[in-house]
């Protein structure tokens, strides 16, 4: 679609062609990560670990799709450090999910 919309040179194509895999990859783990939570948890807490595993990626995903629409010529600017941002909050995610498993089976502290 973008090949075709507007000129684009391969590497932007390249580009535009692996952003939305890991974007995508990240939303699920934000959804799966509070689903984890509403999982373990009870009442209204649940609702609102449930309510945000539906919200948030809803937003994240939209924010991407605003920059990814709206940013013609200088979206690479914005998308990269709002990638970044995705990834790292993406991986303390799963940290803190994995800290407090019950399926873990050697604790941080316990390990080298």
């Amino acid at each position: 679609m973008y090949a075709f919309a507007e000129p684009a040179t391969f590497g932007s194509l390249l580009v535009r062609a692996l952003l939305p895999v890991s974007g995508h990859a990240l939303f699920g783990v934000v959804m799966g990560y509070f689903m984890g939570k509403a999982k373990f948890s009870k009442g209204n807490q649940a609702r609102l670990f449930q309510s945000m595993a539906f919200v948030l990626p809803i937003a994240w995903h939209g924010i991407y799709d605003f920059l990814m629409q709206s940013l013609p010529r200088t979206w690479m600017w914005i998308i990269v450090p709002f990638m970044l941002l995705l990834w790292f909050r993406g991986i303390r995610y799963v940290q803190s999910a994995n800290d407090v498993s019950p399926f873990r089976l050697m604790h941080r502290e316990e390990g080298g």
